[in-house]
């Protein structure tokens, strides 16, 4: 009997977390859409900086207009991007050389300047998809190349194109699509620099950095915002001297549609255009990825301290 009152007890608990909205969430009714000027979804994709600085928009425009954001985060690249495509989200997390090569499917040579990637981004998304490249907060999340700080400092390596005469001795490491078929991948790279690397090892972007620090490799593929960068001092990040990588720039996107129903929108983000360095995103990326802070309570923060509300 004890054991049968056990599971019913267990079944009736269940029940009630299921129409209490799964155990936690607040069942108080979000307020109407009569009680705003309208609705926008902006997306997120599947690491800290897309979701986070599509948090720090969210607060924005909810701060500074009477639109209510619906939070679309964590969604694998490509459907972030087809969701405000297709209309059925508003603004996106954009990288100039992503959209450029992914989305425009247009190649970039080595050397492309950053001002003829903005442009043909620019005017491809205007053209194809009607939608609208807004300003830069001021940070790029590119591809660079890093060594360990002593090595780099003891042969007066700066660039890569220092670092190539000592390639032979070395072991490169990077994740898998690193090197794949890509215009801008390990290969490609290897021969604009003139790399002759001994190895390679490719390996999960999770275990990358401790494997650096491991000795595992002795060079290797980073992203100049990573929130590891905060954490890992023996490491410098080599200039890109040949311009072989495409601008990564951030720029956030939005649908003609919904910006001619609310300019306001690009009035509440333009107060973070020129604000945010790399250095600044590593730092905040990284509160998040230490988990000391959440990615609301990340995003306030930046805002605070930058004081973008002010």
């Amino acid at each position: 009997m004890t054991k049968k009152l056990l599971l019913l007890a267990i079944c009736i608990c269940i029940i009630i977390s299921v129409f209490a909205g799964c155990g936690g969430q607040s069942t108080t009714a979000p307020p109407s859409d009569g009680d705003y000027d309208g609705t926008i979804a902006i997306t997120g994709k599947l690491f800290i900086e897309a979701n986070l600085i599509a948090e720090i928009m969210a607060q924005l425009i909810e701060e500074q207009t009477n639109i209510r954001v619906v939070r679309e985060l964590n969604l694998p690249s490509a459907v972030a991007f087809q969701a405000v495509a297709q209309g059925d989200a508003d603004i996106y997390p954009g990288y100039l050389g992503t959209m450029l090569m992914n989305y425009l499917d247009q190649p970039v040579l080595p050397g492309t300047l950053p001002d003829e990637i903005h442009a043909r981004v620019q005017e491809g998304l205007s053209e194809v998809f009607d939608i609208v490249l807004l300003g830069a907060p001021g940070f790029a999340n590119s591809f660079a190349v890093a060594i360990h700080r002593d090595f780099a400092e003891e042969h007066g390596i700066v660039t890569k194109s220092d670092l190539a005469p000592f390639t032979p001795e070395m072991i490169f490491g990077g994740e898998h699509g690193f090197f794949g078929d890509r215009h801008d991948g390990f290969y490609a790279m290897s021969e604009a620099y003139g790399f002759n690397f001994r190895e390679y090892a490719m390996m999960d972007v999770a275990i990358k950095y401790q494997s650096f620090v491991q000795g595992i490799m002795d060079a290797l593929i980073i992203y100049t915002t990573d929130p590891q960068l905060a954490a890992f001092e023996d490491l410098v990040v080599l200039e890109d001297d040949l311009n072989f990588f495409p601008s990564y720039d951030f720029h956030p996107i939005i649908r003609r549609d919904t910006l001619e129903r609310h300019p306001e929108i690009e009035q509440a983000l333009s107060v973070m255009w020129g604000r945010i360095t790399n250095e600044d995103m590593i730092r905040f990326n990284y509160l998040v990825y230490s988990g000391e802070m959440t990615i609301e309570q990340s995003a306030r923060a930046l805002i605070n301290e930058f004081g973008l509300l002010d």
